[in-house]
């Protein structure tokens, strides 16, 4: 995935982020080492980002909005529809970095296991 923002950007943001739902070292700096601080953090963006529009476990009922667990698109195509948005989806280029997105893009995936 190709993604404007920088890892610096990235790491300057999730700094500013206080949430304890956060996957933390020892240090208490946030640590997104394995598949599962992905899904972690991928939650935490998605209940602060999509969930108004998708619902909280991905079937946001009484609207026209996809059911989230039963998407057949990998982590790239997801995190590609994340970056640029499509119909009524508003693109979160500016409001997310490629790590943020991948993360999103995991926990999407996570929902339909």
């Amino acid at each position: 995935m190709h993604y404007k923002k920088s890892l610096l950007v990235f790491a300057f943001s999730l700094s500013l982020i206080a949430c304890d739902s956060l996957p933390k070292g020892d240090d208490g700096d946030v640590e997104l080492s394995n598949d599962e601080d992905l899904v972690t953090y991928g939650k935490t963006l998605y209940t602060k980002h999509c969930i108004s529009c998708h619902g909280e476990n991905g079937k946001q009922e009484n609207t026209a909005n996809p059911d989230l667990t039963k998407t057949k698109l990998d982590e790239e195509d997801i995190g590609n529809l994340v970056f640029h948005g499509k119909g009524a989806m508003p693109s979160f280029e500016e409001k997310l970095g490629e790590p943020e997105i991948r993360a999103v893009s995991k926990y999407v995936v996570s929902l339909g296991k």
